[in-house]
């Protein structure tokens, strides 16, 4: 009797995992930023991102832009964190994508990005220190 209430119990928690992950599933964009926050986002030292877009599907694949990528991948769910694994990136000035220059801006490797949901899930949240000593912050919103 114990090995069947463990047994349901493993069951429903993975039940229960798996329909948190497909409910995030959705289209997330970036919001209107004000002058005022933009302003607040430089003191910080802090840059943040325009024109982002993020459609999330039920499948687990999503696809990505902004205003100098497009992309495309995979996506699950950890507990608070959405891992998004590119598996293509491209610039959208064509031209750019054969420069060595821009390469490392195209490479998909391994390491997903990861980004920090909100309890309720309509928000998420990716931060990425860059070279210059700014924080890059992408906030997503779902739509």
């Amino acid at each position: 009797m114990k090995n069947i209430v463990l047994l349901v119990c493993a069951l429903l928690l993975v039940c229960c995992s798996a329909n948190r992950s497909v409910s995030m599933a959705g289209t997330y964009k970036a919001p209107e930023w004000s002058i005022p926050e933009l302003v607040l986002a430089r003191l910080k030292n802090m840059s943040v991102a325009a024109n982002e877009h993020l459609d999330l599907k039920k499948d687990f694949t999503f696809t990505y832009s902004n205003c100098s990528i497009n992309g495309s991948g995979h996506w699950k769910l950890n507990n608070d964190t959405l891992l998004v694994y590119f598996k293509k990136k491209r610039l959208i000035i064509d031209e750019l994508n054969d420069d060595p220059k821009y390469k490392p801006a195209t490479r998909c490797d391994s390491i997903p990005w990861k980004f920090f949901v909100s309890k309720n899930g309509t928000v998420i949240k990716y931060f990425e220190k860059r070279k210059n000593g700014r924080t890059m912050l992408v906030e997503l919103h779902r739509y």
